[in-house]
Order: C-alpha cells, then sequence, then structure tokens
C-alpha cells in the first residue's frame, strides 16, 4: 500500500505546511509525555518468544581467559579496563532494557542466558525467571529427575550480564535479540571506571550469587540462532 502524500508539493517549506500542524503540537510539553509513553509501552508489552522441543540448545560453558592489566577502552566519560576475554554461547531467558538509571548510560540492556541444563526446555518450563533493578529472580518448582541439580547447581549454569555495546551496529543486534533466541556473545568482561570515583566491576565467575555477581561484558560481537 502507498501512503498518501502531504498536502502541498515537495519543495514546500515546513513553514509553508504549517497549517498542517496545530499550534503548539510539536512543543516540548506534547513530546515529552509521548515519549514517557512509548518508553512505557516498549517496557510493559511482551516480546515475542522463541520455543524449542524439550532437549539441551547449548551444551558448552562461557570461555573466560584471563588478560593482563592494561588494555582501557574509552567510552565517553568512562574507562572500561578489560579484565578477561569472554565468549558466552546460551539461550536467553530473560532480556530488559533500561534507560533511567546511571549505568545505562552504559550499558543499556541486561540479558540472563542458561547453558547446559539451563537451556533445555523440559526444564525450563519448571522455572520463572524475571529481570528487573539489574538482577533477575526466578522461581521454580520441581525439575526433572534427571537432572538432580541443587539451586547453586541451577545457578552456575545461568547469567545475568550487563551488556556494552561496541558500536551501533552491536547495539542493533542487541535490540533483535528475543527471549528463547540461542546467542553468542564475544567480547570482555569490564571494570568500569568513571567520574565522582564511580566504579563498576564484572564478576569473574559462574559459581557465585546476589549482589555483584553479574557479569559486565563490553560486546564486540553477537550472533544470534533463533
Amino acid at each position: 500500500m502507498t501512503d498518501a502524500p502531504l498536502a502541498g508539493t515537495a519543495s514546500q517549506t515546513l513553514e509553508e505546511l504549517k497549517p498542517l500542524w496545530p499550534s503548539g503540537w510539536l512543543s516540548t510539553h506534547t513530546l515529552l509525555p509521548a515519549l514517557v509513553i512509548i518508553v512505557f509501552i516498549g517496557l510493559v508489552l511482551p516480546e515475542k518468544t522463541i520455543t524449542y522441543p524439550p532437549g539441551i540448545r547449548m551444551a558448552a560453558e562461557p570461555v573466560q581467559i584471563a588478560m593482563p592489566e592494561g588494555t582501557v577502552i574509552v567510552l565517553d566519560n568512562y574507562n572500561l579496563k578489560a579484565l578477561a576475554s569472554y565468549n558466552l554461547k546460551g539461550r536467553v531467558l530473560a532480556k530488559r532494557r533500561y534507560y533511567f538509571d546511571r549505568e545505562s548510560e552504559i550499558s543499556p540492556m541486561d540479558l540472563t542466558v542458561g547453558w547446559k541444563e539451563m537451556s533445555d526446555t523440559a526444564m525450563l518450563e519448571h522455572f520463572s525467571i524475571r529481570l528487573s533493578g539489574r538482577y533477575y529472580t526466578s522461581r521454580f518448582d520441581k525439575p526433572p529427575l534427571r537432572y538432580h541439580l541443587s539451586p547453586e547447581g541451577i545457578n552456575s549454569h545461568m547469567s545475568n550480564t550487563h551488556l556494552i555495546p561496541a558500536d551501533e551496529e552491536v547495539e542493533r543486534a542487541m535490540n533483535a535479540i528475543r527471549v528463547g533466541d540461542i546467542v553468542s556473545l564475544d567480547g570482555y568482561l569490564v571494570r568500569a571506571e568513571g567520574p565522582e570515583g564511580y566504579e563498576w566491576t564484572s564478576s569473574l565467575t559462574r559459581e557465585d550469587s546476589g549482589h555483584a555477581s553479574s557479569e559486565l561484558m563490553y560486546v564486540k560481537h553477537i550472533g544470534i540462532s533463533p
């Protein structure tokens, strides 16, 4: 279907087309509430979730290799110090964008990713996973008997990762990710240092839990497999 053209010719100026907009329509008082509504809709409306039949979708553990100090990435007013190279492959269990916290200045999105047993639909059917406030919470009933995983074992097969996009292409790929996708993330685990003594440091183990247990990742490449 072809969109109907605006009244007038292509050579007419905005001033000539002014009668098409009521007076004050493009004011800050109008645009700001509209922006808030758009953001709210993006936060509350669920995205399509990718589903699979039972079976482990990603058997590999994340690969982490320690790096000598010295690699620093400058990102606006922040210095990102690379602590380890990191490759994470797994199934996306939860996704959330952030707009208003300080951390969103460098990391606009969190992903909760599972691998091994936590990439298997037979296991995940017993889970409810939610991302909020830069942490994930999970509720579960009795998992399949064949796994015999303790809560600690479950946590060691999933992680919450704060994503720092290396460029616009990576950020576009981030935005295209859907819950259920199989993703591959390549980059660095980092410590971010900013103005006024600000510091945000990545976890370097999958065995921890609670405060400061998430990975902070500078992402250079994203691969997505539905």
